[in-house]
């Protein structure tokens, strides 16, 4: 109920903008010659006609849609996708319909990753993936995969990260990815063991995470979990955008000591931490060895031990804005970092918490507006919709945080 409720949340006054399939590419074969390969679909009900219809994907050359009827997919070893343009789609209503699930959550599983993705043009969509022994995806950035897409899906309970993306050791790498309208949760609230994450990227570019919802990704003992969502280890040109983080250690990251980050925008998300019996937290938003990111109108209210919201640590972190942002901790940096803080507000008054930042309605717009409303110097203009996708004017533009409380929803 809390994700169904969380999910009408975010989703509600977004945009109705669809992603269309691809229904033929045009391949040059010479300067007077074009051969247009053709979209294939093909439907499947039992996990052996899954595995035909990838092997055949893979075979012929990809450019085929896989559509999974309603139903449960006990897979018994990893759907490797390594032709380009294949898509996995659930044929269900939702993502709750259609399940692909590993044999355990557990160091000991036999099947680690539930899908491995080698080649570009993938898309996995409106589907469930449950239980790896270590993640429900991997993109293999080592092969230069590029434009990976997961939308509408709903992943669970990783023995370690849920979505990974991995470099190679020559540049090789993952670009222009992109993650919409997904749920990271681990089912019972928190993980299985410290070392579990949403999104881990390892060198990826010009990726885009936007609408959707992390919960419960937490350490249960010996060290911190990793975070929600984390860019590092060369990645570049980054967008974290409208997201809602419930409960999880950490929330976004850029960037680690010795993994650096380049250039990317965190804006507009929504977190919270209120499960004071989780035994580790961090600061909502952390860039580190960074250069050059901007962290505009977020929203970050917690109820933990951790004393900062939002940190820029270490001497290499260059050029990093943060702006406008509500919070309820400090904005910090850490270990003679080089940060530019401008047009924040810290919350002195915690305010009373529920499933989906509602309780941002229950601020009196009186006691706060001249306050949250901006300098006519200080507005971003090219931020031009709140976290619920609203279309910003006018008075709207001045208001900080992810939510314009110009507007009562």
């Amino acid at each position: 109920m809390l994700i169904n409720t969380a999910r009408r949340l975010l989703l509600a006054q977004l945009s109705t903008a669809t992603y269309s399939e691809l229904q033929a590419t045009p391949l040059r074969i010479a300067s007077n010659q074009k051969m247009v390969v053709r979209r294939q679909t093909k439907t499947v009900a039992t996990e052996s006609e899954l595995y035909a219809a990838i092997n055949i994907a893979n075979k012929f050359g990809g450019h085929t849609t896989i559509e999974l009827r309603p139903g449960s997919y006990q897979l018994d070893s990893t759907i490797s996708l390594d032709a380009p343009g294949i898509f996995l789609s659930g044929a269900g209503k939702n993502a709750n319909e259609v399940t692909i699930s590993g044999d355990s959550m557990g160091a000991d599983a036999k099947v680690k990753n539930l899908i491995r993705i080698t080649s570009s043009n993938c898309r996995v969509s409106n589907l469930k993936l449950s239980k790896a022994g270590w993640h429900l995806v991997q993109v293999v950035g080592d092969r230069n995969v590029k434009h990976s897409e997961f939308l509408d899906c709903i992943f669970e309970d990783s023995w370690e990260q849920m979505l990974k993306v991995t470099k190679g050791s020559n540049g090789e790498h993952a670009s222009h990815g992109l993650i919409r309208g997904c749920v990271f949760r681990y089912t019972k609230g928190i993980g299985p063991q410290w070392y579990v994450g949403g999104v881990d990227a390892h060198g990826a570019s010009k990726w885009i995470v936007t609408e959707n919802i992390f919960q419960g990704i937490s350490s249960p003992s010996h060290k911190i979990a990793q975070h929600a969502i984390h860019f590092w280890s060369n990645s570049s040109d980054n967008l974290i955008e409208r997201n809602l983080i419930l409960n999880c250690d950490r929330g976004i990251g850029f960037g680690l000591k010795g993994n650096p980050n380049t250039g990317g925008m965190i804006q507009n998300n929504l977190i919270s931490h209120n499960v004071t019996k989780h035994p580790f937290s961090d600061a909502s938003i952390v860039v580190e060895d960074c250069i050059g990111a901007e962290i505009n109108h977020n929203t970050c209210i917690t109820d933990h031990n951790y004393p900062n919201s939002i940190e820029c640590r270490r001497s290499t972190s260059t050029n990093v804005v943060i702006r406008n942002n509500i919070t309820n901790r400090s904005i910090k940096g850490v270990q003679n970092t080089h940060f530019q803080a401008t047009g924040n507000f810290e919350l002195k008054v915690l305010p009373s918490f529920t499933s989906g930042f509602e309780h941002l309605n229950e601020l009196e717009k009186n006691n706060f507006e001249k306050t949250l409303r901006l300098k006519e110097n200080e507005r971003i203009f090219n931020r031009s919709v709140d976290y619920f996708g609203r279309k910003l004017e006018g008075l709207s533009l001045s208001y900080v945080g992810a939510v314009d409380l110009n507007k009562r929803t």
